[in-house]
């Protein structure tokens, strides 16, 4: 029974302990919060013809003999209007001491306030100080009645400690003034109707509005309704003026980000074009370089290797004579047409003068047969095409068309873009969900990611042998564009193999149908490596009709590559490579 009385005196003990320690702990804020005092408090305020009204206000705290580290004026940023939600934005100037000196402050954005906040929370400032604020207020006068008005909260509702005076003195230009005796000063709690005493000079170029004795928590207003036409609406010019003034994260980290790269740009990644252009093995003055397969000609022109760039390895494999084309009725592959295409090769193809993608190409397609359809690669090529792209890039790089890889390139920016990106919408969603003091932060973020992204583009860098293979393609497109019919003839006349063998460059740079209208009335024999469906022997030959068919066949082909496999009952669709050992 002791015992039991005993245990129970300890724990009315302990409570009673934690009781009167929580109450001096709120004894000791409260006389923190009471050793503040705003001795006086004056705003001089000027309203700008754009609405935007500047301030300059002189605060004198008497921090006591307790002191305090820091000193916060914080400005309500938004505020209700006629059941309208009326917001603001606050630019900060500077802080200075009595003597005009630069105070150091910091400044933040947390829900819909603007915290200014001077010392540096450390220091203990004793006794009286002044200290004298300069900022903007961007959107002072709202239009929520269709009339321009001033809507003003000299102090907001959030002070804690008391306040001796405060006075407020309103400049206003000579368009402003019109409506100057319907001005009406309002002091006290929230909705208090309490008027505050207002004087007007007789010009109505100044209103000066004053009160005594403001427990914490009290407000100054003023309203001010304004002539009709005395306000702007702002222009683009204000609107990003304002928006910087406002928001200057948002345009200091997308600058720093463009500074930085334009300069990685000029420094890794523009063309080098100064500096010993290389020969090339030309057939003539006017053709491509004859040691880039089009496939490779298409990816240097762009910086990227496509799939028509890979489908058209197929159109000039068949012109070398290393695979046949023959359209067929279709034999079920839906999505395309009426047509299917057979593709056969030699019984013995020579492979010793190919390229390693084209080699890998042709084992792609045939598998160790001699004869497959189209419709049999449904949803086989899809995986194999960034494979060919892979080894088409590296040839380039390797034979030095390029200063580096250029997919490599464009998967790092796009890669560090995406992270910069989610970074900025995690610093966003914070700000919104949690603390509002990163918003303005994350806008630049967000902005800085998307330029890298957009500048992921143009960083692969060619070299001089890649600048020059460029230009010599632009001879080949000039040529196709511009010759005349002699021109054409003479070099028909020189190899009589000229169309066919030139044609899949002339589809890589675009030019296909032109090319086709310059050889209309000399090529009378159709091509031995592709036969159309409906074509008879003995009838003539029209090059344009061909290569609209060709075009046909290869938006086929590049459809068909672009088939995913299929899933069926949980198993991969196996294709007719099945049988080979391919990458």
């Amino acid at each position: 029974m002791a015992r039991s009385i005993h245990k129970t005196s300890n724990l009315i003990w302990q409570v009673a302990t934690a009781i009167t320690v929580v109450f001096v702990m709120q004894l000791v804020w409260a006389q923190a919060a009471l050793a503040e005092h705003i001795k006086d408090l004056h705003q001089s305020l000027t309203l700008g013809a754009n609405g935007k009204l500047g301030v300059d206000e002189r605060i004198s705290v008497d921090f006591g003999k307790t002191g305090a580290t820091s000193f916060c004026r914080r400005i309500a940023t938004l505020y209700k209007r006629s059941g309208r939600l009326c917001s603001l934005a606050v630019y900060v100037k500077g802080v200075t001491d009595a003597s005009g000196k630069e105070v150091d402050y910091d400044t933040k954005s947390v829900q819909n306030y603007e915290y200014i906040v001077v010392g540096d929370g450390h220091t203990p400032m004793l006794g009286q100080h002044i200290f004298e604020f300069k900022y903007d207020i961007i959107h002072g006068v709202n239009f929520v009645s269709g009339q321009p008005e001033l809507f003003y909260s000299a102090l907001g509702r959030e002070w804690t400690a008391p306040i001796d005076k405060v006075k407020v003195t309103l400049a206003l230009a000579s368009n402003q003034g019109g409506l100057a005796n319907k001005a009406v000063g309002y002091v006290g709690a929230y909705g208090s109707k309490k008027h505050a005493r207002l004087k007007n000079d007789h010009t109505n170029a100044r209103l000066t509005v004053e009160a005594e004795k403001f427990p914490p928590g009290q407000d100054l207003l003023l309203v001010l309704p304004l002539p009709n036409g005395s306000i702007e609406k702002g222009t683009l010019p204000d609107a990003l003026t304002e928006l910087y003034e406002t928001s200057q994260l948002a345009f200091i980290l997308p600058g720093g980000t463009l500074l930085l790269l334009l300069l990685l740009w000029l420094l890794i990644g523009s063309d080098q074009r100064f500096g010993k252009a290389p020969s090339f093995t030309l057939g003539a003055p006017w053709q491509p370089p004859r040691e880039l397969a089009p496939a490779e000609l298409g990816s240097v022109l762009d910086e990227s290797c496509e799939d028509k760039d890979i489908i058209t390895t197929i159109v000039d494999l068949g012109a070398r004579g290393y695979l046949a084309i023959r359209e067929t009725p279709n034999h079920g592959l839906m999505g395309y047409g009426t047509t299917d295409y057979e593709f056969s090769q030699p019984p013995q193809p020579v492979k010793g003068l190919l390229k390693p993608f084209e080699e890998f190409l042709l084992d792609v397609i045939f598998t160790g047969r001699n004869k497959v359809y189209l419709s049999d690669m449904h949803g086989y090529l899809f995986d194999y095409m960034p494979m060919f792209r892979k080894k088409i890039l590296q040839g380039l790089t390797k034979d030095k068309y390029f200063a580096r890889n250029p997919q490599a390139d464009r998967d790092y920016f796009v890669s560090t873009a995406v992270w910069v990106i989610a970074f900025g919408a995690a610093l966003f969603a914070y700000s919104i969900f949690i603390v509002d003091t990163h918003k303005i932060a994350s806008y630049g973020v967000l902005i800085s990611g998307v330029l890298i992204l957009l500048f992921s583009g143009v960083m692969p860098k060619r070299t001089r042998k890649g600048v020059a293979a460029i230009q010599q393609s632009h001879t080949f497109e000039h040529f196709i564009m511009h010759a005349q019919d002699d021109e054409i003839e003479a070099a028909l006349q020189k190899d009589n193999t000229i169309f066919y063998r030139m044609l899949p460059y002339a589809l890589v740079i675009g030019g296909a149908e032109f090319w086709a209208h310059k050889f209309k009335a000399l090529i009378k024999d159709p091509p031995t490596w592709y036969i159309a469906l409906d074509q008879v022997e003995g009838e003539s030959f029209n090059t344009e009709l061909f290569v609209r068919k060709l075009l046909s066949a290869m938006k086929s082909f590049e459809y068909v590559a672009s088939l995913k496999p299929e899933n069926k009952s949980g198993q991969t669709h196996v294709s007719h490579a099945s049988s080979r050992n391919l990458p």
